[in-house]
C-alpha cells in the first residue's frame, strides 16, 4: 500500500491531488475484550488503545489545507507503537 501511495502521488501531483497514508495501531471499534486491551496498552508508549477518533483526526488533517504540500507519506497513527 505505501509503495503503490507514493507511485500514486507521483502520477497525480500536476493534477494538485495528493496521496497519503494513514497506518494506525490497535484501535478499540468494539472487538477487543478488556483483557486483551489492557495488555496491547501496556506495549504502547502512550499506555492506551486508540479510539476511532485519534484515526478520524489523522483523517481531518491530510484533508486540511494544512496538509496541502504534503504527498507520498505514511503517517504512523498509533500510540508510538512503530516507534
Amino acid at each position: 500500500m505505501e509503495s503503490y501511495s507514493r507511485a500514486a502521488a507521483f502520477e497525480l501531483g500536476p493534477y494538485g491531488i495528493t496521496v497519503n497514508v494513514i497506518s494506525p495501531g490497535a484501535v478499540q471499534t468494539g472487538w477487543m475484550k478488556p483483557k486483551l486491551e489492557k495488555e496491547i496498552a501496556a506495549s504502547y508508549p502512550l499506555r492506551r488503545i486508540g479510539q476511532p477518533e485519534d484515526i478520524a483526526n489523522a483523517v481531518i488533517f491530510f484533508a486540511s489545507e494544512q496538509a496541502n504540500w504534503i504527498t507520498g507519506q505514511v503517517l504512523h497513527v498509533g500510540g508510538g507503537n512503530r516507534m
